[in-house]
């Protein structure tokens, strides 16, 4: 494959082939990215207690059902906060936390009223940044 894209873009197909082969797949490999990149944040947040967390890590159910990106726990092993991260360039809205408290709840230790840490790309609407207990964090306030 390799060979075949370096032929096509030395023949000047280079925009044709990353418009059919590389953007498509671009978004699910970015969010990947962009999940550990937050990790990392929260990580930095939680050292300089900024959050409560001895440990940020992702999580997931044993069923494969349920997948948190951001899981911060205490002392042992007490979740003290669940976020997610979305490679969006649009302000996340409600429904991504509503997603998130779905999967929580299958989270062993999980409680209601934890708090939550949302990362989009674009960051957050207005009315998610004034939910109580949550945090919202846009890529430009990771690193800008």
């Amino acid at each position: 494959p390799g060979a075949t894209n370096r032929a096509q873009i030395a023949r000047g197909l280079g925009a044709q082939r990353g418009d059919h082969r590389i953007l498509p797949g671009l978004a699910d490999h970015m969010g990947l990215i962009f999940e550990e990149m937050a990790r990392e944040h929260a990580r930095g947040l939680a050292a300089s207690h900024e959050l409560e967390a001895d440990r940020i890590d992702a999580w997931w159910s044993s069923d494969g059902a349920h997948e948190i990106a951001i899981v911060g726990v205490t002392g042992r092993d007490r979740v003290a906060l669940v976020g997610t991260a979305k490679w969006s360039a649009r302000p996340l809205g409600h429904s991504v936390l509503q997603n998130l408290d779905r999967h929580a709840i299958a989270l062993p230790g999980y409680r209601q009223g934890l708090p939550r840490i949302v990362y989009g790309r674009g960051g957050c609407s207005s009315g998610v940044q004034n939910e109580p207990a949550v945090r919202c964090f846009s890529a430009s306030d990771m690193y800008g």
